[in-house]
């Protein structure tokens, strides 16, 4: 695979699955934006790395170790899956993609893994 130029930006969502989770109305996910592939950043998820937002360094086992990418839900009309050029249009597209997930019955985390709704509504914009 050739490698991403680092200027160009996608907006990805990963879904938790684990028991503390399943009551949460259509599920858990999580949303961001990256420079790199999605899957490469779902690895880092996984892995724990110092990278990986703080929801997915919780408890190994409260947090669930299968999750998985929910390019579908990124996608879906209107898409907010990018390439993006720039990282403030990458959040303005996570943070449009949170709210239409949220709106649709998600419990939705985004970046630094604070609940979406607990982010000033300047952010939100």
């Amino acid at each position: 695979m050739a490698p991403r130029d680092p200027t160009v930006y996608c907006v990805y969502v990963i879904e938790f699955d684990a028991d503390w989770v399943k009551d949460n109305g259509k599920g858990t996910v999580y949303v961001g934006y990256t420079a790199r592939t999605p899957q490469q950043r779902l690895e880092t998820h996984r892995a724990g790395g110092r990278t990986a937002a703080a929801v997915f360094k919780r408890n190994r086992k409260r947090r669930g170790t299968n999750l998985r990418l929910r390019t579908d839900l990124a996608a879906a009309r209107p898409s907010h899956a990018g390439p993006w050029k720039t990282d403030t249009e990458a959040m303005k597209h996570e943070r449009k993609l949170a709210n239409r997930l949220k709106g649709h019955g998600y419990v939705v985390f985004v970046g630094l893994g604070k609940p979406f709704g607990s982010i000033p509504a300047q952010a939100n914009s």
